[in-house]
């Protein structure tokens, strides 16, 4: 949805506003297009993968909760018609494991599905199916909870009905044999990206060609892999111009020559290679409904629908394969044109600008006492801003990298919190790659010689990142664990203290434990409010009662996607998130009940993830950075 910046006075929007996302997606359900959409009814809300499956007049679609589902396409089908989706496959040994990447292997008539267990990264496998039975023909185990973690997104067949697997978050392919036998397993330096951050999603989409070579995308590097499996698994990274194909997911190879990328935005791009695939370009994209996300293609009848991931509606779902319509090469350039505008737009409410030399900004803190903003890298480290007496809105200001541990190398700072009567900065930080680490370090304001380093999870633990942190009146931290939702407790000289779980910090939903627990404050009337990210949620912890949690009841909720707060005053909150960018929250009754009184849209292509106050007024800090090689960021103000 198109950003926009009015009056002051409009900024926050209203309660009754609070209506317009909603209103934006009804408004593009029912909008009329030039191009053809299949919908149909499902009892799940996320389907991962779809293909046609011609034989059968059927798409056949996977589901994240795990099973397959085929809808049928009579005949006699026309556009207004919305179809059925019905369970064929729904394994109860699989049960917790999602089912992502699926392949057709009409000349074997089986089904091959990629299974994994996206929560905790522990299970993946390759089950086959018969197309007319659905009998499965065999699981194999591809890695267990004894090996590295992984997850089994994508299958691809060759032309001897071997199946490549792909595994997104340990960047190697396994190669299965046409009975089930794990023969190898593929790993190369060119799967890791240099930037560790871009590791996080990896080996994705895969398709095979038939002059016997593999085509593979890595999701956030954006890059295509060529693999020639006639010259031993040579890997090759493809050039591609009008790349990179960053976010890309799912691929279908729709000609020798042409490949569909399906992504989130654009939804898909369509990329072409006349000298067998050493080369390759982006020749159009296409924008489809960018609130279902894009997850795969398929070609039904020589046209090519994408499959979108989020179903709409309860109790029934509908879900969307959307024609893939090709838009001319230059529109592709509207999306950054649209970024340029939003940037030079001016607007009624302050941003500080900054030049750093990252694009990733985490957390941001005003230090009233030093006049400076700190700042925390997701690449490791803390950086000041200072504001001199004499700023002025023109002017753009320096980041000064002031903490950069080198036995933190590879890890991301994350959340942090002023602790001005002991003098420190307490910066949460974790393994954003692998989960196998997570710590609290605590900094000198004045030296910035550090002053402990706790360490709160290691490799032989349950896997966990610290997030966020928060300082109680006699200087414990409390600092949240977002993939374990849990809270550590520790002492003012660095001791682990405890650590705090609860039921109420599980959601009932499996996949809003993706993102738990995030941001956290203390208030001063002896209690902890921490917002749930996934559940949209906020609690209340009272340390003055033995850590009693309790669910705060709010008005105007759920705060979905809720990252950062600032207390603002003993009855106001502020919830940084992406869309909106800020959220008011109020309480009258000591935070057991809350309202969302007001809301705040930014600037959403740089994703608001933190809240500080200066001079009584409150600024969000924006994650990602725009430019190079200077990236500027961006400190917005939140106009109450």
């Amino acid at each position: 949805m198109a950003l926009w910046f009015c009056s002051a006075r409009f900024l926050v929007f209203l309660f009754i506003v609070s209506a317009l996302p909603i209103a934006y997606i009804i408004s593009q359900e029912r909008a009329k297009t030039d191009h053809h959409v299949f919908h149909y009814h499902s009892s799940g809300f996320f389907r991962e993968c779809a293909k046609w499956d011609d034989q059968g007049r059927r798409f056949l679609v996977s589901f994240l909760e795990g099973g397959v589902g085929e809808i049928h396409v009579p005949q006699n089908y026309t556009r207004d018609v919305v179809l059925q989706e019905v369970t064929v496959i729904k394994d109860s040994d699989l049960t917790g494991n999602a089912s992502n990447g699926i392949a057709l292997d009409r000349p074997r008539n089986r089904l091959l599905v990629a299974v994994a267990d996206v929560l905790g990264n522990r299970y993946s496998g390759l089950a086959a199916y018969d197309l007319s039975t659905w009998k499965r023909l065999f699981l194999t185990k591809l890695s267990g909870p004894g090996d590295e973690k992984s997850m089994a997104d994508d299958v691809a067949v060759d032309a001897d009905g071997n199946a490549h697997v792909t595994d997104v978050k340990g960047s190697k392919i396994w190669k299965v044999g046409v009975d089930g036998e794990l023969l190898s397993t593929l790993t190369n330096p060119l799967f890791t990206p240099k930037e560790w951050y871009k590791s996080l999603l990896g080996l994705n989409g895969i398709v095979y060609h038939p002059d016997d070579y593999l085509i593979v995308i890595h999701t956030l590097s954006g890059n295509l892999f060529k693999i020639d499996l006639a010259k031993g698994d040579e890997v090759k990274l493809i050039e591609v111009a009008g790349g990179p194909l960053a976010f890309g997911d799912g691929l279908e190879l729709i000609s020798p020559t042409k490949l569909v990328v399906a992504a989130g935005n654009p939804s898909g791009r369509l990329v072409e290679s006349t000298d067998g695939w050493e080369t390759a370009s982006v020749v159009a994209k296409f924008k489809g409904p960018m609130h279902r996300l894009a997850t795969a293609a398929t070609v039904k009848d020589g046209k090519v629908y994408l499959n979108h991931m989020f179903g709409m509606g309860y109790p029934r779902k509908t879900h969307a394969l959307v024609e893939l319509f090709i838009f001319l090469f230059i529109l592709s350039a509207l999306p950054i044109a649209y970024i340029i505008y939003q940037e030079r737009a001016e607007t009624d409410h302050h941003v500080f600008h900054y030049h750093s030399s990252g694009f990733f900004r985490e957390s941001a803190k005003w230090d009233d006492q030093s006049r400076r903003f700190l700042v925390t890298f997701l690449e490791g480290g803390v950086g000041e801003i200072h504001v001199p007496q004499n700023y002025t809105r023109d002017v753009v200001l320096k980041e000064v990298t002031v903490a950069k541990d080198s036995d933190l190398t590879g890890n991301a700072s994350l959340g942090l919190a002023l602790d001005r009567p002991r003098n420190r900065l307490l910066v949460a930080v974790a393994d954003m790659f692998g989960n196998r680490y997570s710590a609290l370090a605590a900094y000198d304001l004045s030296t910035w010689k550090r002053l402990f380093l706790t360490k709160l999870s290691g490799s032989g633990d349950e896997k966990s990142l610290a997030d966020d942190v928060a300082v109680d009146a006699d200087g414990n931290a409390y600092v949240t664990d977002v993939k374990g939702s849990k809270l550590w407790k520790v002492g003012v000289d660095g001791e682990i203290l405890s650590t705090l779980t609860n039921p109420l910090f599980t959601p009932k939903e499996w996949y809003k434990s993706l993102a738990g627990l995030s941001g956290i404050v203390y208030h001063p009337d002896g209690y902890l409010i921490v917002i749930h990210t996934l559940g949209g949620y906020l609690l209340k912890i009272d340390l003055t009662k033995g850590d009693e949690v309790k669910l705060i009841e709010l008005a105007g909720g759920p705060l979905s996607f809720g990252d950062g707060l600032e207390l603002i005053s003993p009855t106001k909150l502020v919830v940084a998130a992406g869309n909106p960018s800020g959220r008011l929250v109020e309480s009258t009754d000591g935070w057991e009940r809350a309202s969302v009184v007001a809301k705040f849209k930014g600037p959403m292509h740089r994703f608001a993830t933190a809240a500080t106050v200066k001079d009584g007024k409150v600024y969000l800090n924006h994650m990602v950075g725009m430019g190079y090689p200077k990236k500027t960021h961006a400190l917005v103000e939140f106009v109450l």
